[in-house]
């Protein structure tokens, strides 16, 4: 007998991608870095400047085993500057239809790569990564300007790693998220999140806007050793 959850299972959109639900309801859905600080077809990556035939096949692949496998997949697009950020969603965007995570240590450079993916008209098809413990509300607005709808939340606490403090983390995004709501002066209002551990659960929507919760509680690292290529 397959494994349920009570309690009922979302099901969110992005590009042409659906995750969550029961597990087994839907395909697995994988995220693959490209672009990553190191990688070997990146010769400049202050000023994007890459192989690109490298990067193609890498696309190529990752399309190619998706299909082979059904596996739904998405693209991580790591960048340290806005003008390499541009040049990877661009080449990303006009390679293949999947969807795109948009993915920098800086919030300055994910709040630009947020604005450039709404200026390209690739919200729809955008992750936000990510959504975090101190994150300022005005990187949360430019979330909501950007029109992306998507993002993932880490659940992160230095000074607490346990599954508990992991939880707590998620608990104070949905009382900040009243907070924020409080302090909007339209009818619009900002990302809400999924409170339950595990799969996404009970649907914290409001007019406009869903936070994604992964299935995974992922702490952040600075590297991305299991990156594509």
């Amino acid at each position: 007998m397959s494994f349920k959850f009570n309690t009922k299972q979302n099901i969110y959109t992005v590009g042409k991608a659906k995750v969550g639900g029961q597990p087994g309801e839907l395909p697995t859905f994988l995220i693959g870095s490209i672009f990553w600080l190191g990688q070997k077809m990146v010769q400049d990556a202050n000023k994007g400047i890459f192989d690109a035939k490298e990067a193609e096949k890498i696309i190529n692949t990752m399309q190619t085993q998706s299909e082979i496998t059904g596996v739904q997949f998405a693209f991580d697009i790591v960048g340290t500057t806005d003008i390499a950020f541009e040049k990877y969603i661009d080449f990303v965007s006009k390679h293949s239809d999947a969807p795109l995570m948009l993915d920098a240590m800086s919030p300055k450079t994910r709040m630009i790569a947020a604005q450039l993916a709404k200026k390209m008209g690739l919200a729809d098809r955008c992750l936000y990564n990510s959504v975090y413990k101190g994150v300022t509300d005005a990187e949360l607005a430019n979330l909501k300007d950007s029109g992306i709808k998507m993002s993932i939340v880490l659940a992160d606490d230095p000074k607490d790693t346990t599954m508990e403090g992991k939880m707590k983390v998620i608990q104070g995004f949905s009382i900040s998220r009243e907070r924020w709501n409080h302090k909007a002066t339209n009818r619009h209002s900002y990302p809400s999140v999924s409170t339950r551990h595990g799969h996404c659960s009970k649907n914290h929507t409001n007019h406009e806007r869903k936070v994604w919760a992964p299935c995974r509680l992922r702490q952040r690292k600075r590297c991305h050793n299991h990156g594509l290529g």
